[in-house]
């Protein structure tokens, strides 16, 4: 089920691919389900060429979640991330970068009612991924919760 849809630049300097694997896409669901309740988990993977020492060497996983509003804040449908992992010998070469922008393109482009991307992340246990994400344009709303962020698409 691994599909090629991307060759970043900057993860190309390692021969890095990225992949996609739809475990519950919106394509397996009514569409109005999924866009109500949510529940489709899509995952990205950057490999190295066969033969490599380590064959995957990042991988992200989201989801797509309703609008919600509460009494101090709103948000609109949106992909969060779950999560976003890059081998400690792979990292600062781009990778985790070439991750969002395929998270952020397959959102444009196959979710057109997401108006945005989340994700949490720990400030003070994870700086580096903290000012990785606010370089890509995303922002705290602690009113959410700690850690929270978001980025509109």
């Amino acid at each position: 089920l691994w599909t090629e849809i991307l060759d970043d630049e900057s993860a190309a300097t390692l021969a890095a691919t990225i992949l996609r694997q739809e475990f519950q896409s919106k394509e397996h669901l009514m569409m109005k389900d999924y866009e109500t309740y949510g529940g489709g988990i899509v995952q990205f993977a950057a490999t190295l060429p066969p033969g490599a020492k380590e064959l995957i060497v990042g991988s992200i996983e989201a989801e797509f979640l309703g609008s919600v509003e509460a009494r101090t804040f709103e948000l609109p449908n949106r992909i969060h991330i779950k999560n976003l992992r890059v081998h400690k010998r792979h990292r600062r070469k781009g990778i985790a970068t070439a991750l969002l922008s395929t998270v952020m393109q397959y959102t444009l482009e196959e979710i057109p009612t997401a108006k945005a991307v989340s994700l949490k992340v720990e400030q003070m246990s994870n700086p580096g991924s903290a000012m990785l994400y606010e370089k890509e344009g995303f922002v705290f709303n602690e009113r959410v919760y700690p850690g929270f962020m978001i980025k509109t698409l």
